[in-house]
């Protein structure tokens, strides 16, 4: 799980887009 938000952070910050609701969505999802 802390690769996985690791490597979404990683990729939403290289986007520019807010890391927080990424995180947040990935980890709903995945649960």
């Amino acid at each position: 799980m802390v690769v996985v938000v690791a490597r979404v952070l990683g990729t939403v910050t290289t986007a520019g887009v807010p890391f927080f609701d990424h995180a947040i969505l990935l980890f709903l999802v995945t649960g």
